[in-house]
């Protein structure tokens, strides 16, 4: 992003007329282009230049407590050495003495010990994102040349081990990926020592961006097709016969293994994975059965589609079985051919080309996808999610409701990351497909005024867990959240959390906050024909209510 961009993007009025939202940036440096990229990326992603402050220079820690008494929306840290020690700093001339080692080592110690209980005390309150240290420690005539004294070792492993320690709470950028996002150059020695500030606009430029992705993630998605000739493997099925399949060191085809533990490490956290391919369907089977070493097995896989005709057809009838949208999917295939039909089918569909036979192109498409999947929270429901997908078409097509020995829970007032990942990914039951960031589904939590329902759902075919989330106030019975994910379609799910929600507030009328989106369309066909005005009465909802069969609880 050029500086004239950025620029225009945090001097831009919101459209809304409301004040736009605090965002904090921590640092001891001087830090004026990545306020303005920062500030800028943020905007981009949200649709609204925040409102950035920041603290004095060279007062990291005084900037986090003041950020922890009155918490910004997010807040953005920048750590560097010379925060934990000034000694390890560039613009001071004294204490760089081999006298001095050990003292700066327990000084390090002494200030990650602090910073991790307030940065814990912070990220109670809003989201915290950490930038760790990226200037080199000072060089210190501690040692011979060709090695380093046990000094740099020792606060290089303080430092990991304060970043491991509240990595559960707080955002840590991934050291690695900050390296591969910078670009040449990124760091200046003149400019540190000229304006307190190491960063060329370009690199400001990167931080932002990295900064804000960690603030306001995109939302994983949710899917991944795969092909399998010359991408879950090396060879073609039809030519080589199943044993000329190959994914191991000794055929150089490693890197196909590689790509299939990150599937198997996808399919951990919930992402449902699904084949096409062209091929014979009994041959495939027969692949899948046979070759029990892969390393991602085939039970994975749902649904397995192998035919001779166009993959976007095959795409289609996957995007059909999981009821998930293109954009939440990635399509992963070895043609540019194969890459181009499908995505002039699904325009908004992710394709990505398996680089084969360039083992060197292959990271670069792993870390693709671990950022496109990557989660900070995997729930329990993730790990559910592809067996109730396996099962649904057993429940839903035959009209079991009655003897599939249903049960819903529903808990009030229990807020969790769970709730908060529904509503952040759930487009097609959605009262009006706004997006929540962590402090203020936090803030909604903690208001008396406000309610949440969550719902649970389980049958004989197996649990789907956490399925559905509704929020809104409680004095004027109003519902400005209602989100139900996909699975839980057709069980009646949607009768029983209204019910629940009339007995829990006392009323007999309630406000919906509906608004159409591009995708809502089930929600606005099940509750637009029920509300007048924006409003649901308890006697039109029992009067249109079908017969139920659930056993409820709730808590």
């Amino acid at each position: 992003m050029k500086l004239a961009d950025a620029l225009r993007l945090v001097r831009r009025a919101p459209a809304d007329g409301q004040a736009p939202p605090r965002l904090g940036l921590a640092s001891g440096l001087i830090t004026q282009h990545l306020e303005t990229f920062l500030g800028a990326h943020v905007a981009e992603r949200t649709g609204a230049a925040p409102r950035l402050e920041v603290g004095l220079f060279d007062d990291l820690a005084g900037t986090i407590r003041r950020f922890t008494t009155h918490p910004p929306r997010a807040v953005a840290v920048v750590l560097e050495w010379s925060d934990l020690d000034p000694r390890l700093g560039y613009r001071i001339t004294h204490g760089l003495r081999a006298s001095a080692s050990a003292d700066v080592v327990a000084t390090v110690e002494q200030r990650l010990a602090a910073l991790t209980e307030s940065l814990r005390a912070l990220a109670e309150k809003t989201t915290v994102a950490l930038l760790l240290p990226l200037l080199p420690l000072p060089p210190r005539a501690l040692g011979p040349p060709h090695h380093t004294s046990a000094e740099p070792h020792r606060l290089r492993a303080a430092l990991a081990s304060f970043a491991a320690s509240i990595a559960d709470r707080v955002r840590v950028l991934d050291p690695e990926r900050v390296a591969t996002r910078l670009p040449a150059g990124a760091l200046r020695f003149d400019t540190l020592l000229g304006s307190g500030s190491p960063y060329t606009l370009e690199a400001a430029d990167a931080l932002g961006a990295l900064l804000a992705e960690a603030l306001h993630p995109t939302p994983p998605r949710k899917g991944l097709i795969t092909d399998l000739d010359d991408t879950l493997w090396r060879g073609l099925l039809g030519d080589d016969g199943i044993a000329g399949l190959s994914f191991d060191l000794d055929h150089g085809s490693h890197a196909h293994a590689l790509y299939q533990e990150l599937l198997a490490a996808l399919a951990e956290q919930g992402v449902l994975l699904a084949i096409v391919s062209k091929n014979d369907p009994a041959l495939v089977d027969e692949a899948l059965h046979t070759r029990t070493d892969l390393v991602v097995s085939k039970d994975r896989f749902f649904p397995i589609k192998a035919s001779w005709g166009p993959k976007s057809q095959a795409v289609a009838e996957v995007l059909a079985a999981w009821n998930v949208a293109p954009d939440a999917v990635t399509f992963v295939d070895d043609s540019p051919r194969e890459l181009e039909e499908v995505s002039a089918a699904f325009p908004t569909l992710h394709v990505l080309r398996y680089p084969t036979r360039d083992d060197e192109a292959l990271l670069a498409l792993l870390r693709t996808l671990q950022a496109a999947y990557g989660k900070t929270t995997v729930t329990a429901e993730d790990a559910l999610r592809l067996d109730g997908l396996r099962n649904a078409g057993a429940v839903l097509s035959a009209d079991l409701l009655a003897p599939a020995e249903a049960e819903i829970e529903i808990a009030f007032d229990q807020p969790d990351a769970r709730a908060l990942e529904l509503v952040n990914k759930t487009n097609q039951w959605n009262l009006d497909g706004r997006r929540l960031d962590e402090a203020t589904f936090r803030a909604h939590g903690e208001d008396p005024a406000r309610f949440l329902l969550s719902v649970s759902y389980r049958d004989k075919f197996g649990p789907l867990g956490k399925i559905a989330v509704l929020m809104g106030r409680r004095d004027d019975a109003l519902v400005d959240t209602w989100v139900m994910s996909c699975r839980a379609f057709s069980r009646h799910v949607e009768h029983h959390t209204l019910r629940a929600l009339f007995d829990h507030l006392g009323v007999d009328r309630i406000r919906f906050g509906l608004v159409a989106t591009e995708r809502n369309g089930p929600l606005r066909e099940f509750l637009g024909p029920l509300l007048e005005d924006g409003v649901l009465t308890r006697a039109r909802f029992e009067a249109a209510l079908p017969t139920l069969h659930a056993k409820v609880t709730r808590r």
